[in-house]
């Protein structure tokens, strides 16, 4: 659909009528800052929908201000999507004080619940938002904790970034923090580890850091979070200009770490050395779990290494490693591994009984490599998943 402005009215008559619509998916259209301010006049009569969906409409900060002012007088919208709609700071301070000041939930006899919210998820990712909103959204925790946010892909930078930590210190009560594609560095990164490795150690379970310039002095300070923090059971690092120096640090952080469960590594411009660094480390939890599992026991299950350049000599060592470490997962998609490649890693899979899932999708395998894989999965019964597409 394309709709303009002046479609904006015909939904308006039918919101005011309707009393059953839930939902209202409109992104990808051209309603622009008019529309916007249509619909949210609208809505504020409206007394069913929950969730409206309108990303990429164009509707700049004149049409977000005035959806901030339905978000702070609506009793019935819960998730709201703004995306790529080139908001400026201007609108994410409006939409922040607007859900700090949202009305509260009601329970099932109609009466307020204190200190809760209606409004749950607000979706800003890919505008022009900066460290302005990001300190906003640091005020809006405090008052509203449980509000989900995605900024994802906005240059909050880091100055933005140690706005929101220090938030995070005292209110952050989520297990999920999404911070992609946010041009965060190593200031911004060191802020960051030191609120949820020191003080936050009971909340952040996942962290996705993917698509920040964090380099090798980023992974520095991830040292320090793989190995002070008690929840951390998900990361990911992936498109972070680690290289082999970063990958390196990293592993070092990983081999004291008893908790994590995922890590993703790749795109970060890693060759044979790196990934060996990762071998030397899952070989040697996994020993040490093996003979003092009590102590040690081994929690990594999926380990991510695509878009890397890595070849089939150091996948032949990553082998090796895979199955003393009980991997579940192993993802090595867009590298460099040829069918020499793939019949190291044969000899290693008929003694694995833990790895379930594959991932060789765009190397540089022929017919030979993969007729290797498929034979020596014969004797194996654990696999349940290999991607061998290009």
């Amino acid at each position: 659909m394309d709709l303009l402005p002046r479609d904006a009215y015909t939904l308006r008559d039918f919101l005011v009528a309707n009393s059953m619509c839930k939902r209202l998916e409109l992104s990808f259209n051209r309603f622009g800052a008019e529309g916007a301010t249509i619909l949210a006049q609208a809505l504020k009569e409206n007394r069913s929908v929950s969730e409206l969906r309108i990303a990429s409409n164009c509707i700049g900060d004149k049409g977000a201000i005035e959806i901030a002012e339905l978000i702070r007088v609506s009793e019935y919208l819960e998730e709201l999507d703004l995306g790529d709609n080139d908001l400026s700071c201007r609108s994410g301070i409006a939409i922040f004080y607007a859900a700090a000041m949202s009305l509260p939930a009601r329970n099932a006899s109609g009466q307020k619940v204190p200190g809760s919210h209606i409004l749950k998820r607000v979706l800003l990712y890919h505008n022009r938002l900066g460290p302005q909103t990001m300190q906003a959204w640091a005020k809006c925790i405090s008052k509203h904790p449980k509000l989900e946010v995605d900024l994802t892909d906005n240059n909050v930078g880091d100055e933005g970034l140690v706005n929101l930590s220090r938030a995070v210190t005292r209110h952050w009560t989520q297990d999920r923090m999404d911070l992609r594609g946010m041009r965060v560095g190593p200031v911004g990164l060191m802020s960051l580890v030191s609120s949820i490795a020191l003080h936050s150690f009971r909340s952040v379970s996942t962290l996705y850091l993917s698509g920040n310039p964090l380099g090798g002095e980023g992974a520095d300070h991830l040292i320090l979070l793989l190995e002070r923090n008690l929840a951390l059971t998900a990361l990911d690092v992936s498109g972070c200009s680690l290289q082999d120096k970063g990958v390196e640090k990293i592993a070092q952080g990983l081999e004291r770490n008893e908790r994590l469960e995922y890590i993703d590594l790749g795109d970060n411009d890693i060759s044979d050395h790196g990934v060996n660094a990762v071998a030397a480390m899952l070989a040697a939890k996994g020993k040490r779990a093996r003979n003092r599992q009590h102590l040690f026991p081994f929690s990594l299950k999926r380990v991510v290494l695509s878009t890397n350049g890595i070849t089939s000599t150091g996948f032949g060592q990553f082998a090796a490693a895979v199955t003393i470490a009980h991997l579940a997962t192993i993802e090595l998609s867009s590298c460099k591994i040829t069918d020499n490649g793939c019949r190291a890693f044969s000899q290693h899979l008929a003694n694995n009984r833990t790895l379930k899932i594959i991932d060789l999708s765009s190397n540089l395998l022929t017919a030979d490599g993969v007729w290797v894989l498929a034979e020596s999965i014969i004797a194996n019964r654990s696999i349940e998943t290999i991607r061998i597409n290009d």
